[in-house]
């Protein structure tokens, strides 16, 4: 069971606002649920963020290997063409 503390808070106009919007839009007829909601919206929404970042920085560095990988299959043919042209 969650603990509820008792909290005044003054908010801006638009802040009024835009909770009045997302209650109508959720039905949601209690100003403290309106808040919950919004933050438990905003915890996702950054989980969410957290692990699209964790995701591409993996692509990025897989990709990354790849290429490396490539660069250096590239490389270690030159090298042995080089080679090869300076023993004639």
């Amino acid at each position: 069971m969650s603990e509820y503390f008792a909290k005044r808070l003054r908010i801006s106009k638009e802040s009024y606002e835009y909770m009045q919007e997302y209650a109508q839009k959720h039905y949601i007829p209690q100003d403290n649920r309106i808040i919950n909601n919004i933050i438990e919206d905003h915890k996702e929404m950054t989980s969410l963020e957290n692990r699209e970042q964790d995701f591409i920085e993996n692509i990025s560095d897989n990709i990354s290997k790849e290429i490396n990988k490539e660069i250096r299959r590239i490389r270690l043919g030159t090298n042995n063409t080089d080679r090869n042209k300076n023993k004639e």
